[in-house]
């Protein structure tokens, strides 16, 4: 059986720290490339910076029982995600009333989702530099929350402790 894992893009794969040897330094993945999107926000296109190694390790995560899902805001624009990451799965959209374009607090409709979409028991993995709400991992004793840097994204001493947990027999029953 899959194992549901939900990665946020920006913050997460999408990194925010310019100074590219600190960035391999700190997050142990090489292989980085800037590009533009071609999604606007006001009017402007956005830089993202992603590596090539980690996008290919997250992409590995799916021999090991990985059901891969961005759950993030570029719900709107999944072609520049899927462009640069070459992770091509399903997006999940936010419930309607957290549709509008108004900064929210995006962890709770990103909880929302997994509410609606998962029994407090079953087994899932959620990877996002935004809060996630009070109570949560107890609500979902069986899931492994992961909440990088968000200037550095995900590390490769986040990728052991997800693939042992894709790879357990599961935790409460």
């Amino acid at each position: 059986t899959s194992i549901p894992v939900y990665i946020d893009f920006d913050g997460v794969m999408n990194s925010f720290d310019y100074a590219l040897p600190r960035l391999e330094r700190r997050t142990e993945f090489g292989g980085w490339r800037k590009t533009r999107s071609t999604h606007t926000h006001d009017g402007q296109t956005l830089q993202l910076l992603v590596s090539v190694e980690r996008n290919a390790t997250v992409r590995a995560w799916h021999s090991i029982g990985a059901d891969l899902r961005w759950l993030t805001t570029w719900w709107q624009a999944p072609q520049d995600v899927i462009e640069v990451t070459q992770i091509d799965v399903p997006f999940v959209a936010p419930p309607a009333r957290h549709r509008d374009p108004a900064p929210r607090a995006l962890g709770k409709w990103k909880a929302e989702v997994l509410r609606l979409t998962h029994a407090p028991r079953d087994r899932i993995v959620w990877i996002d530099d935004d809060a996630v709400p009070a109570g949560f991992s107890k609500e979902f004793p069986n899931s492994l929350i992961v909440r990088p840097s968000p200037r550095l994204g995900l590390a490769r001493k986040h990728v052991g402790p997800i693939a042992e947990f894709l790879q357990s027999e599961g935790l409460a029953e």
